[in-house]
């Protein structure tokens, strides 16, 4: 069972308009930003992203308080699970050029190659762009094979890589890692904003209590940081939500 595809710019576009309806309810925004304001406890505020990312609703969902347990074990899930597969990506790319290199070393110590020579360093070369090739794939695939193992409730999922190839090929392979790139870049985005809200509101808390004027800017700035933290983490998941729906339809997994 599949949805029809939806291009890129509509991935975003119903992101964009989800992410501000959300952040509309102003007793949503405000237990958000309290949570967000302590490490730890914002697993809980990802955790409720994780749940737009398995649920893939048409209308904001309500920050429950009685599943910020289930919110916070969620979202601290959800790092160890993109935790691991990096882990995976970096120790396939780490032996994919150990062997290689073991092979071309052990050939040049019975005197058939030597490392200077230029044969080696164009071998060295092409191992080292076809392991950081697949390296970088298998990063690009990381963050919707997490989704798609919260979405099914099935944890192979994240090591799936036949299933993600054809997701990635139903839904168009220069649109797939095209999509991944931007996800990718926007996740970094996301982090800075959300350190740079911590940064600010517990900067600027240190600094007014030594009486220094700065604190009162950087106590204003920090919580707006973090709401941007938030308007752009919702617009991830949602978009996340939108692209993992081709081959794998919120409406089959409701009850995971």
């Amino acid at each position: 069972m599949s949805t029809p595809k939806i291009s890129i710019r509509q991935m975003f576009s119903r992101a964009i308009a989800f992410s501000k309806a959300s952040l509309k309810d102003s007793e949503n925004l405000r237990l958000l930003v309290v949570l967000s304001l302590v490490p730890i406890v914002h697993l809980i505020p990802i955790g409720y992203f994780v749940e737009i990312i398995k649920k893939n609703p048409e209308l904001p969902l309500k920050l429950e308080k009685s599943k910020w347990t289930k919110y916070l074990v969620d979202g601290f899930l959800f790092g160890i699970y993109l935790f691991i597969y990096m882990l995976v990506a970096g120790m396939i790319f780490y032996f994919s050029i150990l062997v290689p290199l073991g092979i071309l070393v052990a050939i040049s110590i019975v005197g058939k190659i030597d490392y200077s020579h230029d044969i080696f360093n164009i071998l060295m070369a092409i191992i080292i762009m076809i392991a950081g090739s697949f390296f970088i794939l298998l990063l690009l695939m990381g963050v919707p094979a997490v989704s798609i193992s919260f979405r099914t409730g099935d944890t192979s999922k994240l090591l799936a890589y036949r299933e993600l190839w054809g997701m990635a090929r139903e839904i168009g392979l220069l649109k797939f890692f095209a999509l991944s790139i931007v996800l990718y870049f926007w996740w970094i985005a996301e982090a800075l904003f959300l350190v740079g809200g911590w940064f600010g509101i517990y900067v600027g808390l240190f600094y007014l209590l030594t009486l220094k004027l700065e604190g009162v800017f950087l106590v204003l700035i920090g919580p707006l940081f973090l709401i941007l933290w938030l308007f752009l983490w919702i617009v991830f998941a949602k978009v996340l939500a939108l692209l993992i729906d081709v081959k794998y339809p919120a409406s089959a997994y409701q009850n995971v």
